[in-house]
C-alpha cells in the first residue's frame, strides 16, 4: 500500500510515529517501532515463549495479540496477549475453534 501524501510529507521532515494521522500507515509505523518491540518482549516474558490462549495450550507462541484496541499505540499489558498460530487464527476467526 502507498503511504498517503499528508504521511509521506510528515515522515519526510521527520515526525514520530504518534505524530501521524490516525491510519493503517500509523499502525504500520507503530509497529515497526521500539514503543511496540518493547511491548511485544513484555508480553514474551510474561508468557515464557508459550500460547496463553487457554492456559493448557503448551506450543510457542507466535503472535501478540489485541484483546482490544482501546488504547492501541498506549495498550497495557492485559490487553495483550502471546498465541499461537493456530489461537491467532481463531482468535481472528479464520479458524474453528
Amino acid at each position: 500500500m502507498r503511504r498517503s501524501f499528508v504521511a509521506t510529507i510528515l515522515i519526510g521532515f521527520g515526525w514520530p510515529w504518534w505524530a501521524l494521522p490516525d491510519s493503517d500507515e500509523k499502525r504500520r509505523a507503530y509497529y515497526r517501532s521500539g514503543s511496540w518491540a518493547r511491548r511485544k518482549r513484555r508480553v514474551w516474558r510474561r508468557a515464557k515463549g508459550l500460547c496463553e490462549w487457554d492456559g493448557v495450550c503448551r506450543r510457542p507462541g507466535r503472535d501478540v495479540h489485541h484483546l482490544t484496541y482501546v488504547r492501541l499505540y498506549n495498550e497495557r499489558m492485559r490487553d495483550l496477549m502471546l498465541l499461537c498460530g493456530w489461537h491467532h487464527g481463531v482468535a481472528h476467526g479464520r479458524l474453528p475453534s
